[in-house]
């Protein structure tokens, strides 16, 4: 099995990958680059961009991730108890 390509800059999400493929004996390679991210709230238009331009440097099959924390409608939303 070729290695898979894991794009990122995050160290903390290099080593949650890790940990994962690890336990799944799959070997993974790291390039480190710092994406221009979309500003928009959408993981799946983020991780999509991410691996758009990871490809366009790697010139090979590559995957990135996204993760968000979003609140909608924050400061309007009223939290009741």
């Amino acid at each position: 099995m070729n290695n898979l390509t894991y794009v990122t800059s995050n160290y903390g999400k290099k080593v949650s990958i890790e940990e994962h493929f690890q336990k799944e004996e799959i070997p993974i390679d790291y390039y480190v680059y710092d994406f221009d991210e979309p500003d928009i709230n959408d993981i799946c238009v983020i991780s999509k961009e991410k691996a758009r331009q990871a490809y366009e440097i790697m010139k090979s099959p590559v995957f990135a991730a996204d993760t968000g924390f979003y609140i909608e409608d924050y400061p309007n939303h009223v939290v009741r108890s």
